[in-house]
């Protein structure tokens, strides 16, 4: 049977997408309404969780309620899905071992599973994510096993691919942490999957790029997320292996101790900017969407009212999202106008749920978030700056000194443990919805969607980065890589001259973008 995609997700280091494990435990309600403001951000694909424990938390009962709203919710905006499978009911898991995150039992029972995800969502889910930092304890309870992981992966790869062959399955994203007690470094992580076998398993890695300072500053420290990241590709080149990295998840925290909105806002800048200059990455997820006391805590670009942190401006300038509609409202607004954009799309009124509480603000924001992604606004337009602009259009100038590190740590760490302690909740309680054997009936065809070819960015006159929107397998890595990105300062081109130089000098040893060629 022909599988029809509603969305598919857009491969390409240009694309940026959310990540929101908070999804599966909303009601529909807000479940709407988060997409609905990822959509008022220009963000159209979506990073959720899977989670095998909530959905077959007793054998053979399956819930599929909470994955089967967000899904639909989200075909029917037109966003691609990327599906984390992860979480062992207690049932599965290995003697001994805790529920969530004690490793399956058996990799075939596991298997299955994940052969009956990608059924049910054929089509629908564009991409499978197998299992989440199982390179660190908190999510492999036994300690960091590249061998045991890689005959997991062994087992699911060709379960998924057999269930839709248009699906793309990644290496769960691997944490950032360095060596500890029960924890592997991503990079040790996964030479020890190559040595097991795992090449030819998964059409992509995913990788979770947090950091303590800013993206492009990682790259000088041994253990760094960007440095690692180069090492990663480095061991990917020395096994033959061409398969884009994602970063799956990338976001930082705000609040007392840690950044400020402002901060937050440059560290994603930073980020996305340094990101979209490597040639052999694909898209990258923020997460997340709105603080919470679920599992974002304070990483949201909303806070918990859904008022717009000033990163939300950032991803705009990033995504070229609904900019014309809100500019096109503001300026009807100010001419007395009643007359709107044809049909105006839920993601304005979205917004103005969201916290915007009045038209003024609502025009404020559209005249800041155009300013960061347009660069310049209407002289008349200006005139409406009131509420959110002053916060979106903050000078920002962080360093690596602006946020605790031992904090920040922490909370990292802490954030890695949420997702956990909810999902464990929940098997203690009623799960979503209510527990059914798994339906024979066939779901409604869903209707095909051709899916446009991205549009090319425009960047910056100082980047050159060309656009890519390509498949993993048929990428072709550009020449060394370089970093051209605008300066603000003479001491920081300098430092980013000596960047430039020693990411040259990594492909030029063999084992860089030249290498693999």
């Amino acid at each position: 049977m022909e599988i029809r995609e509603t969305a598919s997700i857009v491969v390409s280091r240009n694309t940026v997408g959310f990540a929101d494990s908070d999804l599966y435990f909303m009601s529909a309600t807000d479940v709407n309404k988060t997409l609905d403001m990822m959509q008022s951000a220009g963000v159209n694909t979506v990073r959720v969780m899977v989670p095998w424990a909530g959905i077959e938390k007793t054998q053979g009962t399956y819930n599929w309620t909470a994955v089967d709203t967000i899904v639909n919710a989200a075909n029917a905006r037109g966003m691609s899905v990327l599906g984390m499978i992860n979480s062992t009911p207690q049932w599965a898991a290995q003697a001994g071992q805790p529920a969530l995150s004690g490793p399956p039992a058996s990799n075939a029972v596991f298997a299955d599973f994940a052969k009956r995800v990608a059924t049910r969502y054929a089509g629908k889910v564009s991409a499978y994510e197998v299992w989440n930092e199982e390179n660190a304890t908190v999510f492999w309870s036994t300690g960091a096993d590249p061998a045991a992981y890689t005959q997991m992966l062994k087992a699911v790869y060709p379960a998924i691919k057999a269930a839709d062959p248009k699906a793309t399955v990644l290496v769960g994203g691997l944490s950032p942490l360095p060596h500890a007690q029960g924890m592997m470094s991503p990079v040790d992580y996964l030479k020890g999957m190559y040595a097991a076998g795992a090449k030819g398993y998964f059409d992509a890695l995913a990788y979770h790029p947090y950091a303590t300072t800013t993206f492009s500053q990682s790259y000088y420290t041994s253990g760094g997320a960007l440095n690692v990241l180069v090492k990663l590709r480095q061991v990917m080149v020395a096994k033959g292996d061409s398969k884009l990295i994602w970063a799956t998840e990338y976001g930082m925290p705000t609040g007392p101790g840690l950044l400020t909105e402002a901060q937050q806002a440059e560290y994603i800048r930073n980020f996305l900017s340094k990101w979209r200059t490597y040639s052999y990455l694909g898209p990258s997820y923020i997460y997340t969407t709105r603080d919470s006391t679920l599992n974002a805590g304070t990483f949201g670009v909303w806070r918990s009212n859904w008022i717009p942190k000033p990163a939300v401006a950032v991803i705009l300038s990033f995504t070229g999202g609904p900019i014309q509609t809100v500019q096109r409202l503001a300026m009807a607004m100010m001419a007395g106008s009643e007359s709107s954009p044809p049909a105006l799309p839920r993601l304005l009124s979205a917004a103005i749920d969201g916290g915007m509480k009045t038209a003024q603000t609502v025009v404020g924001a559209g005249a800041a978030l155009t300013s960061w992604a347009m660069g310049t606004v209407a002289a008349t337009a200006q005139t409406f700056t009131a509420g959110l602009s002053g916060v979106a259009q903050q000078t920002v100038s962080p360093s690596a000194e602006d946020a605790s590190t031992s904090t920040l740590s922490a909370t990292l760490d802490e954030r890695r443990t949420a997702a956990a302690d909810s999902l464990s909740a929940q098997q203690d309680s009623a799960t979503p919805g209510s527990n059914h054997k798994e339906s024979t009936t066939e779901e409604p065809a869903t209707t095909e969607v051709v899916t446009v070819d991205e549009k090319t960015e425009t960047t910056k006159p100082e980047e050159t980065v060309e656009d890519e929107t390509t498949k993993a397998e048929t990428v072709k890595d550009e020449t060394t890589n370089t970093e051209t990105t605008k300066t603000e300062t003479t001491k920081t081109e300098t430092t980013k001259t000596d960047e430039n130089k020693a990411e040259k000098s990594d492909a030029d040893s063999g084992s860089g973008e030249d290498a693999a060629a």
